[in-house]
């Protein structure tokens, strides 16, 4: 039910959000997944001021799914997301133009004195066998739903991992974060928090957490490049509708430009050779 009611609350938001527009003004609807929609943030400003007459409204995080849905729905004009295109969202007319894929890296609240983690260590915090750290605070985990894209890619570290992460979610009363940023807000509000996060995230909403290295390695863009670092958020897809106006047009040749792209790399996200 979340999703709707997501949807909902940013069709209220951005009658506000642009109440100051003008009634000529073309207002661009953009949301979906959360770490993708950080970097846009940081591209509609400049857009805006090239592009008078022509305004970008952010959605609450709503997911790929959801941000999908909401595209083919009339609710959004670009929907921001972390996986493929199904094949029923294309025939359902959704096209995608434009994906990167960014470190995805496990992150602390600044309380925890931590710089690094191992597999086997993971393995026994979401196995619930480790539930302090070597300071004795409480491990507080902030985990992602079952079916979410963060969870099915951590759950590819190790058999044994995948197996401990099922334990930590089936567990009653765990903190189960619905959106990038609701994981991030809990991380770093909470003392001893620990869960996932992408370096695109970490730097676009300069977030107050200690990203960790995992098995001694640093998730750092050049890491991923040269494959020693193993986790990346894969798919970074923009989507639009298959039939878009010109103002969306307009505003998609300018965040895949080669400027615009630099500053996608500057935030941690590397730029697929294809779609």
């Amino acid at each position: 039910m979340y999703r709707p009611i997501l949807t909902i609350l940013f069709l209220l938001c951005s009658s506000f959000q642009f109440s100051d527009a003008s009634a000529t003004d073309t207002i661009i609807r953009v949301g979906g997944s959360g770490t993708g929609t950080g970097i846009i943030k940081q591209l509609a400003g400049e857009f805006e001021k090239r592009n008078p007459g022509i305004k970008i409204a952010m959605a609450p995080s709503l997911g790929s799914s959801g941000g999908i849905k909401a595209l083919l729905g009339g609710s959004l004009d670009i929907a921001m997301s972390a996986r493929p295109l199904k094949d029923n969202e294309k025939n359902s007319g959704a096209a995608a133009v434009f994906s990167g894929r960014t470190p995805f890296a496990f992150m602390v609240n600044r309380s925890v004195a931590k710089t690094g983690i191992s597999t086997g260590e993971l393995v026994a915090i979401y196995g619930l066998r480790q539930q302090n750290w070597p300071d004795g605070t409480q491990i507080r985990l902030i985990l992602r739903p079952e079916g979410d894209s963060d969870t099915k890619l951590i759950q590819t570290i190790s058999p044994d991992f995948s197996q401990a992460l099922k334990t930590a979610i089936s567990q009653p009363g765990m903190h189960i974060a619905l959106t990038d940023q609701d994981s991030d807000k809990a991380i770093v509000r909470t003392q001893g928090a620990l869960g996932g996060t992408t370096i695109a995230q970490f730097k676009c909403d300069k977030l107050n957490g200690k990203l960790l290295a995992l098995n001694g390695v640093k998730p750092t863009v050049r890491n991923l490049k040269d494959g020693s670092y193993p986790l990346a958020k894969k798919q970074m897809v923009i989507v639009i509708p298959a039939r878009s106006n010109p103002s969306i047009k307009k505003f998609i040749s300018y965040i895949t430009s080669p400027r615009a792209i630099r500053i996608w790399e500057k935030f941690g996200v590397i730029p697929d050779d294809k779609v």
